[in-house]
């Protein structure tokens, strides 16, 4: 409040002597006084904050008092008391307290519908008809499809409040338009010397494996607590084993080795876990375009899941085309698709399984394009639904212990990366 009132003085040429604090539970207003202490602490304090600016990485989390950190705006992106754990300085964090980013995705997936900005709020309007009135203080990522179209006045608002805008066609990412977000120069320069020692790189590609396989095991253990199919209990004898040959892995090439042979085992159990007949049987994955409804669907839940973590990786700062685990190659969100690997069974393939075997989605929902087939609008509405029911669960943290969703996962995995 002192530097705000410093700033008046400057712009307005006269004194500002005070200011006053606003407590709403208690409905009181409390008068502070500018003094010359109060003035010279708050120029010392903007001082320091140019200095860690200037610096180009933040303090050490340790020497940061819990006090400040609780509560903090910026908690949900340093997460000081995760990154105190994984060192050692301080027990288990608490539960997470909710961030700003919810989550939240309006999804416009209409052919010929308009997107506009009216008063503060989000207007979806098509043959003339508004159809959907959503504020923007209750979105967080807006995804287009199909022909639907926006006005440059909510192209405007969604990039002034920091709101992620993707376009998809066909089941994939086309483009983007994002925040900016991606200023921090040295902790980009951090991951591209990070990526050039092999040794470490390693180290995380081995983890990124490792750690897919034993979801796919968990996955398939679970689906089969009740079928106590023979086929599906071999097949995670086998994860296992190969979960733990990647721990041991010496080279990238033998990592890929191992992980093409988890997903073949994988999906030979995944098949067993889907309903039988109408329309949803299944042998193996084919994709680009995929050729089945199973595959389609797939394939849609991964462009789903890349999406989210290219969100994550760009706001974290890092560079999300360039991969610990994945290749660079020109236009491959690799970073992106290391983050989603872990994610794959638990979250795109969890949801498949629900709208398969649930009778969410049906064969009739399909339609041809090219050499394969699609999800048509109404179909690839409830699917969006389930997604985004299905990445607000709750789960256990392995590592930090905490019980984040799936979304605070991946800003868990984000800070932890970034640091």
């Amino acid at each position: 409040m002192c530097l705000q009132g410093l700033l008046l003085e400057e712009a307005t040429g006269q004194e500002v002597g005070y200011g006053y604090v606003y407590y709403v539970a208690s409905a009181e207003r409390r008068q502070v006084l500018f003094d010359e202490s109060l003035r010279e602490t708050a120029l010392q304090a903007l001082a320091a904050a140019r200095a860690i600016r200037e610096a180009g990485e933040p303090p050490p989390l340790s020497s940061v008092p819990e006090a400040k950190c609780k509560g903090c705006a910026l908690a949900e992106r340093c997460m000081p008391e995760e990154s105190a754990f994984l060192t050692g300085a301080q027990a288990a964090p608490r539960r997470p307290t909710p961030g700003s980013n919810l989550g939240r995705t309006l999804y416009l997936d209409i052919p010929g519908a308009a997107l506009r900005k009216r008063q503060g709020r989000l207007i979806i309007e098509a043959d003339g008809q508004m159809i959907k009135d959503v504020p923007l203080s209750a979105v967080d990522q807006v995804v287009i499809g199909q022909a639907a179209s926006l006005s440059s006045a909510a192209l405007s608002a969604l990039s002034d409040l920091g709101i992620p805008l993707y376009l998809m066609e066909h089941g994939r990412v086309r483009s983007w338009l994002q925040p900016n977000w991606n200023k921090n120069v040295p902790l980009r320069r951090a991951q591209f010397r990070f990526v050039e020692l092999e040794s470490q790189s390693l180290a995380v590609a081995r983890e990124i494996v490792r750690g897919k396989i034993l979801n796919q095991r968990t996955f398939l253990q679970r689906g089969n607590r009740e079928r106590k199919i023979d086929l599906i209990q071999s097949v995670v004898e086998r994860l296992e084993g190969l979960a733990a040959a990647a721990k041991e892995a010496e080279e990238k090439e033998s990592l890929r080795g191992l992980e093409g042979l988890a997903g073949r085992l994988y999906f030979s159990g995944f098949a067993k876990l889907l309903r039988q007949g109408e329309g949803f049987d299944f042998s193996s994955r084919n994709r680009r375009p995929p050729r089945d409804p199973v595959n389609a669907l797939l394939s849609y839940a991964y462009s789903l899941l890349t999406k989210d973590c290219i969100n994550v990786i760009i706001r974290a700062g890092l560079d999300p085309y360039l991969g610990l685990y994945h290749c660079e190659r020109n236009g491959r969100p690799a970073l992106a698709l290391d983050l989603m690997e872990e994610f794959r069974a638990i979250v795109a393939d969890s949801v498949v399984l629900n709208v398969v075997n649930r009778g969410i989605i049906k064969e009739s929902d399909f339609e041809p394009v090219f050499d394969g087939i699609q999800l048509k609008d109404g179909g690839r509405k409830r699917f969006f639904g389930a997604y985004q029911t299905r990445i607000r669960e709750e789960a256990v943290h392995p590592v930090l212990g905490i019980v984040p969703t799936t979304c605070g996962s991946w800003r868990s995995r984000r800070a932890i990366w970034g640091r």
